[in-house]
């Protein structure tokens, strides 16, 4: 699915791109109101902000939280894709580095507080880890059946979005590197091809 959309003329694939933004900050934005408004008892801010428990085996504690981070940075990973597509760009010298400051502003910013959401709103994290889908747990929890159902399927959808845009940007870097002659055979006769009609 995610090869055959990026297939699409660069005009849609921009469009698509476009919605997904709009629709990726709808859900994180809808999704932490409603957890805020709809939690009840939240975490106290001391347990948010200071309280730190490591069942990990890992010493000192601060490997267990470094490892923790892991879990949340691959949604701050994509956010160079757009050097990868500089060539189908106007103006790429002034856009891109724009979008890719704007990119990780924004991606920072907001994941940040949105995991501060999630752990105001997680309620006992013995019971949440013990959650197959621990956040789609803490929709469920805090807004019953119907909103954890559309959370977690809003979390699908995004998370379908990503792999749209880094297969996009992987795919644009194995064609510049075909051009550039790095795989010798296949890269000519196969990757750097662009079909006359979707360019």
């Amino acid at each position: 699915f995610h090869g055959f959309v990026n297939s699409f003329p660069t005009r849609y694939l921009e469009r698509i791109t476009k919605f997904y933004v709009i629709f990726h900050f709808g859900c994180l934005i809808s999704g932490a109101v409603a957890l805020l408004a709809l939690t009840h008892p939240k975490n106290e801010a001391s347990y948010v902000f200071t309280h730190v428990e490591s069942n990990t085996g890992w010493s000192p504690v601060g490997f267990s939280f470094m490892f923790g981070c892991l879990s949340v940075r691959w949604t701050m990973t994509d956010y160079d894709a757009t050097a990868h597509i500089c060539e189908e760009m106007k103006r790429p010298a002034v856009i891109a580095p724009w979008a890719i400051s704007l990119a990780m502003a924004f991606t920072y910013g907001i994941g940040f507080l949105y995991n501060i959401v999630l752990a105001f709103c997680m309620g006992d994290p013995a019971l949440i880890m013990n959650e197959t889908q621990p956040v789609a747990s803490i929709y469920y929890n805090s807004l019953g059946k119907g909103g954890g159902i559309f959370f977690t399927v809003a979390m699908f959808v995004v998370m379908n979005f990503v792999g749209i845009s880094s297969l996009q940007a992987c795919s644009r870097t194995m064609w510049s590197q075909a051009r550039d002659g790095l795989y010798p055979y296949i890269g000519k006769k196969y990757l750097y091809r662009v079909h006359k009609r979707f360019q």
